[in-house]
C-alpha cells in the first residue's frame, strides 16, 4: 500500500506541477486534469476489484489479491431481503461474502457493469439470473430483470476502496 501512496503522491505532484516542476498557473484546467485522472485510477481499482473473483476458487490467493485493494479501515454495508448488515475491516468484507454465499449465487451469465464514475466514487450494477439458497417467494431464482444489484465504492484519497455500499433489490 505504500507504494501505491507514493504513486499517487507523484502522480498529483506531476499533474499540479507539470513536467517543468513549475506551478503552470491553469488551476481549473489542473483540477479537471487531477479529477479525470482519479476518475481513471479508480475506475482501474474497480475493475481489478472484480476481476480478483476469477481467483476465489483458490481463498488465500483472493484474499491476498482483495487485500492489496482495500483501506484496513473499510466499512462494507449490505442490504438485501434478509436486513442491513454492517461490517468493518477486511476481514469483515470477507465474512460479508460467506454471509452472502449463504443466500445467493450467480449463474454463468453474470456480469458486471460500471455505471458511474468520479473522483471518489464508482457505481457498478450485476447483471445476471441470482441463485437462491432458500426459494423466496416462491423462486429459486431471479432473473436479471427482476433484480437491480448494485455496488457503490467509495475510494479513499490513496486510492484504496474504504467504503462497499451493496444493495441486493429484489423483485424490483
Amino acid at each position: 500500500m505504500k507504494t501505491k501512496s507514493l504513486f499517487f503522491g507523484l502522480l498529483l505532484a506531476m499533474l499540479a506541477f507539470g513536467p517543468t516542476g513549475f506551478a503552470s498557473g491553469k488551476g481549473e484546467i489542473l483540477s479537471n486534469k487531477q479529477a479525470i485522472m482519479a476518475e481513471q485510477l479508480n475506475q482501474a481499482e474497480v475493475e481489478k476489484f472484480f476481476a480478483n473473483y476469477a481467483l476465489i476458487g483458490n481463498w488465500t490467493a483472493f484474499t491476498t489479491e482483495q487485500r492489496k485493494l482495500l483501506s484496513p479501515h473499510l466499512t462494507t454495508i449490505t442490504s438485501d431481503h434478509t436486513g442491513l448488515k454492517v461490517y468493518q475491516a477486511p476481514s469483515g468484507y470477507f465474512a460479508s461474502l460467506g454471509d452472502w454465499s449463504k443466500e445467493f449465487s450467480t449463474g454463468p451469465d453474470f456480469h458486471v457493469k460500471i455505471v458511474k464514475v468520479t473522483s471518489t466514487q464508482v457505481v457498478a450494477r450485476l447483471h445476471g439470473t441470482l441463485s437462491l439458497e432458500e426459494p423466496l417467494q416462491g423462486l429459486n431464482e431471479i432473473p436479471d430483470s427482476l433484480h437491480q444489484w448494485t455496488e457503490i465504492f467509495t475510494l479513499a484519497a490513496d486510492g484504496s476502496i474504504e467504503r462497499i455500499e451493496v444493495t441486493m433489490n429484489l423483485f424490483k
